[in-house]
């Protein structure tokens, strides 16, 4: 057996007027643009100084993982590549699109999960080579 409790009557605001003149204007607001920026920050006893340097430190972490992630990158890149090395890494990608293809979650859609397998690895690269060979075989055969 549910209790359930019916709420007591809404409150009336008091208009506008000179005898109350802390009540603001509910049907009017200013835009939340024009308002005037807080001061409030997550926590009060933490000096300006050494936010700045937390921000700071926080700031050289990142930009060294982007230049990391760039430095491998570039060293990863297929125009430093053999063309054993290439054969290598189209037979895993191959390869790992079929395994990734036979363990998709199933919260997620093909056609979501199908964009996501083939930018891992830098797969879409070597997908292409692969369709890329294929078309220079079905033309030396053709003739």
């Amino acid at each position: 057996m549910s209790t359930t409790s019916t709420p007591g009557p809404l409150p009336v605001l008091a208009p506008i007027s000179e005898s109350n003149p802390n009540m603001i204007d509910i049907k009017n607001p200013s835009q939340i643009l024009q308002q005037q920026k807080s001061n409030i920050i997550t926590n009060p006893f933490i000096p300006d100084t050494q936010k700045q340097m937390e921000l700071d430190d926080m700031t050289d972490k990142v930009n060294n993982i982007i230049l990391q992630n760039y430095n491998n990158n570039i060293s990863s890149s297929i125009h430093n590549l053999s063309l054993s090395d290439i054969n290598k890494n189209i037979s895993k990608s191959c390869i790992g699109i079929l395994d990734d293809a036979f363990n998709k979650p199933k919260h997620v859609k093909w056609t979501e999960y199908i964009q996501i397998i083939i930018k891992k690895d830098q797969r879409y690269t070597y997908l292409g080579f692969l369709l890329i060979f294929i078309a220079f075989y079905i033309l030396l055969v053709s003739y």
